[in-house]
């Protein structure tokens, strides 16, 4: 795994995230990453040590290259992935000579080195919702937001010692599920009855609110 590049992510700002649609980790995660890696292909494309580096670790894992691909221009995904390239056939052909003794598998998410560097922000971050929710003005801006996801809120109520704050975020999202649900019946309804135009804001994004609630951010 390659040495983690010397950059500082942004700050948080827990209040005013709850305040966006979808769950604030996954939204603050896929920024912060987008940044991320919109810095490192720069970085990836006119330095060769850092192209050294990625070909050491054998890339990333799959979610993680293919978005440095989409924000890169083929010259400059080539200029950083040749060494990696070159890397891993050297890796296969090595293989091959040692009787297929070293085996060349795919970074995954264990040893992609962009997945280590999000793992404790992501943790810093639900750290700072649950100390945000210890005083009143934090949980009434948790109490007009739509939540965290599903994975998130795991995550939180782990770290949460309190009965009564467990209680408040289970019903927070329980009764925010009730909701999407009456707004999808409402859409499915109006689809159905060719009534698409008295559909309102709420009842088309309902599914999406699930989507992301159950499954995460993309």
């Amino acid at each position: 795994m390659t040495p983690e590049p010397a950059y500082v992510f942004p700050a948080f700002n827990v209040l005013q995230d709850l305040y966006a649609h979808g769950c604030p980790v996954c939204q603050y995660i896929a920024k912060a990453t987008f940044d991320f890696l919109a810095w490192y292909q720069y970085q990836l494309s006119t330095e060769q040590t850092v192209q050294n580096q990625l070909a050491e670790a054998g890339g990333m894992c799959s979610s993680h290259t293919w978005q440095i691909y989409d924000m890169a221009s083929s010259y400059d995904f080539s200029l950083g992935y040749i060494s990696v390239a070159e890397k891993v056939a050297a890796k296969l052909y090595q293989s091959v000579l040692q009787g297929h003794q070293q085996s060349v598998l795919p970074v995954d998410n264990e040893h992609c080195f962009v997945c280590h560097m999000l793992i404790p922000l992501e943790k810093a971050y639900i750290q700072d919702i649950y100390y945000t929710l210890q005083s009143a003005d934090g949980k009434r801006a948790y109490s007009q937001s739509e939540g965290l996801c599903l994975a998130h809120l795991k995550k939180l109520i782990a770290i949460t010692k309190e009965d009564e704050l467990i209680d408040f975020l289970l019903n927070h999202a329980a009764q925010h599920f009730e909701r999407w649900v009456e707004d999808m019946k409402a859409f499915v309804l109006k689809q159905e009855t060719l009534h698409r135009d008295l559909q309102n804001d709420n009842e088309r994004k309902a599914c999406y609110e699930v989507l992301v609630h159950l499954s995460g951010g993309k």
